[in-house]
């Protein structure tokens, strides 16, 4: 009779992270960067992405409109950093009323492939790649903390300290790449 519904892996409450951990939680995303390029004569680095929606038999992110997944490459390269986001969810209009405006999120079993060219000045050393299920976004918490006192006395309070008990995000996935320099042998011991 026990009924664990994980769902997106982010619980209503820090405190019960370890409980959705021992009812089986397991991302629905599968990442993996493919395959990347330099172009030493444009400086342009070259990336692609694999995102596959693993183990759940529906859209990734699902539930509130308002979730999504924030898929983020970060590129080192000496003396600069760049980052590109890819965002997987739904899009809304709120006011007047409301109207959904784009879906991209991953349909049961698909596999979609992100490409992009960035230029960072210098042959990049590391690439470090994040997903991140964002349930409630930085706009919206803002909002809901600054309107508090709008809500029922007995919700006020907690409403103002959102932060320190709502868990607005999830971190799915993070890696750190290096990228081999040509010709560069294994360091032997």
């Amino acid at each position: 009779h026990m009924h664990f519904f994980i769902g997106g892996g982010i619980p209503k409450e820090f405190a019960l992270m370890d409980a959705q951990e021992k009812g089986g939680y397991r991302r629905g995303l599968g990442l993996k960067l493919l395959d990347y390029t330099w172009n030493p004569e444009t400086k342009t680095f070259r990336f692609s992405v694999e995102m596959r929606n693993l183990n759940i038999g529906h859209y990734l992110p699902t539930g509130d409109p308002e979730r999504f997944i924030k898929i983020r490459l970060k590129i080192f390269a000496p003396g600069n950093e760049v980052e590109k986001t890819y965002r997987i969810g739904q899009h809304w209009q709120w006011e007047p009323e409301a109207k959904q405006i784009q879906d991209n999120r991953l349909r049961s079993g698909e596999v979609r492939v992100w490409q992009e060219s960035v230029s960072p000045g210098a042959r990049p050393n590391r690439i470090r790649l994040e997903a991140v299920h964002i349930r409630l976004s930085e706009k919206n918490a803002r909002y809901m903390e600054q309107s508090s006192q709008r809500v029922p006395e007995q919700y006020r309070s907690k409403i103002a300290r959102l932060r320190e008990h709502y868990p607005m995000q999830r971190l799915l996935h993070s890696e750190d790449i290096l990228i081999p320099f040509s010709g560069q042998t294994p360091i032997q011991d």
